[in-house]
């Protein structure tokens, strides 16, 4: 994992602003599918929904999820990634969603999902183009509860090539710390089934980890090598109340957010106890 990688992860990000009034993209049937939408319904309920809107919609009695398929306004020759949003009008949650599949030609790998995942979330005034642009999915609010009420058991940790990466990861935090001996305590937990982000609380120095990236591509021995973008939230000095506070900055995270993040990572992740000392096992 090269840090150089960085750079274009965040490109790739800035550039997913198509305009508005664009000619609608030919639909992937993939972003209809009703079992992954539920999906990332039910990523907006862990990381979005609150009591707010469910007092709100209490009366509802069926609700409908919006998708199009989006293009970035640049690419590489031989990126074949595709990209799409998903709009939650009643909730005003917009999902941005990528299914990867580019090649990593120094490695002479290829970093490609199965599915779309989502790369980034957040609330919205209104959707970013007007209705005719967008493909309607209804669903009956009943499908939606019990979907939200199944999953309440549920525990979402990484699966073991993706935990590898992110104990490597923070075992160099550590040593960047200075942390040279005695017991660590981490806390991992992954988003959802749509989602390939990497939260990670530590318990020791109350500081989270954001780790974003293609995590969950086919070719499980390329995770390695992945563009990754790793981000750190001190809990002390780095949560805000509103991230306009910060004036868009992103090294602060929401008092909403962190504690959405402690609850996945306490409560629906796994604990790992990391040593200085004892070097992890080799691969």
């Amino acid at each position: 994992m090269k840090a150089l990688r960085l750079a274009p992860l965040l490109a790739l990000l800035a550039l997913l602003a198509p305009a508005r009034g664009a000619a609608p993209l030919p639909l992937d049937p993939a972003l209809t599918d009703r079992e992954w939408l539920l999906e990332a319904l039910l990523y907006s309920y862990y990381w979005y929904l609150d009591d707010a809107f469910f007092a709100a919609h209490a009366e509802n009695r069926d609700a409908e999820l919006w998708v199009r398929a989006i293009e970035p306004r640049s690419r590489d020759d031989d990126d074949r990634s595709r990209f799409g949003q998903v709009w939650i009008p009643a909730a005003k949650v917009l999902l941005t969603v990528k299914k990867a599949d580019y090649p990593i030609p120094e490695l002479n790998l290829t970093a490609r999902t199965a599915n779309y995942r989502v790369i980034r979330g957040s609330f919205e005034a209104e959707a970013p183009a007007p209705a005719e642009a967008w493909k309607s999915v209804p669903f009956a609010w009943s499908e939606i509860a019990a979907t939200f009420s199944s999953a309440r058991h549920q525990i979402h940790v990484p699966g073991p090539a993706t935990k590898q990466v992110v104990q490597a990861m923070l075992r160099r935090e550590m040593e960047r710390a200075g942390v040279a001996d005695g017991p660590q305590r981490f806390f991992i937990a992954a988003r959802t089934a749509v989602a390939t982000d990497v939260w990670v609380f530590w318990q020791n120095r109350r500081t989270l980890f954001q780790i974003s990236g293609d995590l969950d591509i086919v070719d499980r021995t390329a995770v390695g090598h992945l563009p990754l973008l790793i981000r750190q939230f001190n809990l002390g000095n780095n949560v805000v109340a509103s991230l306009l506070e910060a004036q868009g900055s992103a090294a602060v995270i929401s008092r909403d957010r962190a504690s959405r993040v402690l609850f996945m990572c306490v409560a629906r992740g796994e604990e790992i106890v990391l040593d200085p000392q004892v070097p992890s096992p080799p691969r």
